[in-house]
């Protein structure tokens, strides 16, 4: 009886062996000379790059087959779909910030040019005989986007600007420079145009009848 027990033993060990080793992660001596075989042939094949093995897919959609290869350390990463994004709100920064600075730089001159001491100069050279000889009629300002440059501060009492005017015949540069103290009126220090040819026509002295109030 214990002998047939012992032989009954045995061969549950033989059989349950192999299957033990697999199951640990040893391999037995036949399926590592043909893995060693199979990697000899594969390096043969593609050198010393390293090719990963990838497995068939069939599309649910349209049926077709594609091979799909494991990631691995080798593989690329894919590019990060924030960079694109990131560009694209740049790019958006970039048009909002120009937009804004031109609608801001437009209000601001629009501002200026509405004030009523500007208002009033152009009132009246449109009446001044030495600026119509030169520009003709219908004198207002030049361009598109009329610009008026310098220091135009009417609450502190300062006044230096430069601006293009133009008429049917001709175009200048008007500078106006003039001052006050508090609760005084303007007191004007310079007025005179430019004409494109270079004549500058005082206008201050232009005709008694017409004096700049503003």
């Amino acid at each position: 009886m214990k002998y047939l027990l012992r032989t009954v033993l045995r061969c549950q060990r033989g059989v349950l062996a192999p299957l033990r080793n697999r199951a640990i992660g040893v391999a037995s001596p036949i399926s590592l000379s043909s893995q060693a075989r199979f990697y000899a042939v594969k390096s043969e094949l593609y050198g010393s790059e390293y090719v990963p093995e990838g497995k068939v897919v069939v599309d649910a959609v349209t049926g077709e087959k594609k091979l799909v290869k494991p990631m691995t350390i080798h593989t690329d990463l894919p590019e990060h779909p924030g960079s694109e994004n990131r560009k694209t709100q740049f790019w958006t920064f970039v048009v909002f910030a120009v937009c804004m600075s031109i609608a801001v730089a437009g209000i601001f001159q629009y501002e200026r040019i509405s004030c009523a001491a500007m208002n009033a100069t152009m009132y009246y050279l449109r009446r001044s005989q030495l600026a119509r000889q030169h520009l003709g009629n219908e004198i207002t300002y030049s361009g598109i986007i009329p610009y008026i440059s310098g220091d135009l501060n009417t609450m502190q009492g300062r006044i230096n600007i430069k601006t293009k005017v133009e008429g049917d015949h001709g175009k200048a540069v008007m500078h106006l420079k003039a001052g006050r103290s508090q609760n005084e009126k303007f007191r004007i220090d310079e007025w005179t145009l430019v004409t494109e040819d270079g004549v500058v026509l005082d206008l201050l002295h232009d005709d008694d009848s017409i004096i700049l109030d503003i």
